[in-house]
């Protein structure tokens, strides 16, 4: 039986900025974003919109953005995500990313 390793494109950085919206559940979608953003090593930081939405502002290897997308398309249990928009900011070289990603809720 082969193994195949997946290898992360650690040369490209990408900065995103993605919007959660639907039922939401504010004490505890923020610190879970949070957990997997550190998790996989990424820099940013979440927060709560005027208007309820979740925003996180992300920065990292495309893959790893590519990552966290996509669990915060399925979020945890207890919250019900109907979108997921995500916006590019752009590409980045390694050495002008700050390696920590803030929690800016205020009821965190």
């Amino acid at each position: 039986m082969s193994v195949t390793k997946s290898v992360v494109n650690m040369s490209t950085r990408q900065s995103a900025h993605i919007l959660l919206t639907g039922d939401l559940v504010r004490e505890t979608l923020p610190d879970w974003v949070e957990h997997r953003a550190l998790k996989l090593g990424l820099s940013g930081w979440v927060k709560w919109n005027t208007i309820g939405q979740l925003e996180i502002m992300v920065s990292g290897p495309e893959d790893l953005v590519d990552a966290l997308e996509i669990a915060c398309s399925l979020g945890p249990f207890d919250s019900q995500i109907k979108e997921t928009l995500r916006k590019e900011v752009g590409n980045h070289s390694p050495s002008r990313v700050n390696s920590i990603f803030q929690n800016l809720c205020s009821d965190a």
